[in-house]
């Protein structure tokens, strides 16, 4: 080849090769690496896209620490769907008022936080709140009750690491009792 010229690639990546590996002590305390395919990202993309409500005119606020699996869901269900991903530090994803004033300001529609952050804060903090996902902890049916109904989605999602981020959802919208874990996800 000439100077300057690179050989083409020529890779043909399918849906079952690995898109990254994740390390994680899961339930056993043991750390362990987690293969992720393709097929399990677009899955999850896919999935919750449609379950969320996701669309191009979306904001969805990353939460999640990159060395987190929730982190992919959040980028990849944002980039899935053409929606916008407003990306914070590390020192802004924390618990207080300087999250909740970007998530008013930014305007945003989706985020996904765990329960006991949640449970600090009044509904009406958030008025351009679409969709809400809880995860990462138990949650309770008061605490859904308190933030679903006719002006705002809420969800209970749960998944280990090796499922791609997420196993099961389920709509606590209109939830009468306490929320179980959902029923499994598609695929």
């Amino acid at each position: 080849e000439s100077k300057g010229n690179h050989p083409r690639l020529n890779l043909k990546v399918r849906a079952e090769n690995l898109a990254y590996v994740i390390y994680t002590s899961g339930s056993t305390g043991n750390p362990k690496g987690v293969l992720v395919t393709h097929s399990g990202i677009q899955n999850l993309v896919q999935c919750q896209t449609m379950s969320f409500g996701v669309t191009g005119k979306s904001r969805v606020y990353q939460f999640a620490a990159l060395n987190f699996d929730s982190a992919i869901a959040e980028i990849f269900m944002s980039l899935g769907s053409g929606a916008v991903l407003y990306i914070q530090s590390q020192a802004h994803r924390s618990p207080g008022s300087e999250l909740w004033r970007k998530l008013t300001n930014w305007e945003i529609t989706h985020v996904t936080l765990p329960p006991s952050l949640v449970a600090s804060i009044d509904t009406q903090d958030l008025p351009r709140l679409q969709t809400l996902i809880l995860a990462g902890e138990a949650v309770s049916g008061d605490l859904l009750r308190r933030w679903g109904g006719e002006q705002r989605r809420c969800f209970n999602a749960y998944g280990p690491t090796e499922a791609t981020v997420c196993a099961s959802l389920m709509d606590c919208t209109h939830l009468l009792g306490e929320p179980s874990i959902g029923k499994g996800i598609p695929n």
